[in-house]
């Protein structure tokens, strides 16, 4: 209990063939625990995309630019970015109105997905920007025949 916050989140995202649409808001019932160390009720943050997928006519190339949108706590930021997929290899990137940026580097089969991530945003408890890094591992398992 000390240790994990509990409050509500509700999002969308709406995928058509080529573009892509959502909204997502978190911190529903603002909770109280502290989670920063200060005793404020959490904000809701809202965040939205939109974006779009271009496929090349062989299908082995996918470009999908996007643009986000990000308040939290008064803060409003703007993202702008781009991700592309060749074959099995995906690279993206992305940079914001608050001089922040992300970029990947993956790959990508039918069962297994890899991604490596590096940002450099601001942090919140240190009050500096600061780099992460991410390592993103995804195993799809079909359990169901196919008909």
């Amino acid at each position: 209990n000390n240790l994990w916050y509990k409050d509500y989140g509700l999002g969308f995202i709406i995928n058509a063939e080529k573009l892509y649409v959502g909204f997502q808001a978190d911190n529903l019932a603002q909770h109280k625990q502290s989670v920063y160390n200060t005793s404020a009720n959490a904000s809701i943050k809202y965040s939205a995309i939109i974006g779009m997928d271009y496929q090349s006519r062989n299908k082995k190339t996918t470009l999908s630019p996007f643009v986000s949108y990000y308040n939290n706590n008064g803060i409003n930021e703007l993202w702008g970015g781009v991700n592309m997929k060749y074959q099995i290899f995906t690279i993206g990137g992305s940079y914001s109105t608050k001089n922040e940026y992300a970029a990947s580097l993956g790959v990508k089969f039918k069962t297994f997905k890899l991604v490596y991530q590096y940002d450099r945003t601001n942090s919140f408890l240190a009050d500096k920007k600061l780099g992460s890094h991410n390592l993103g591992i995804r195993i799809s398992t079909n359990t169901k025949k196919l008909r």
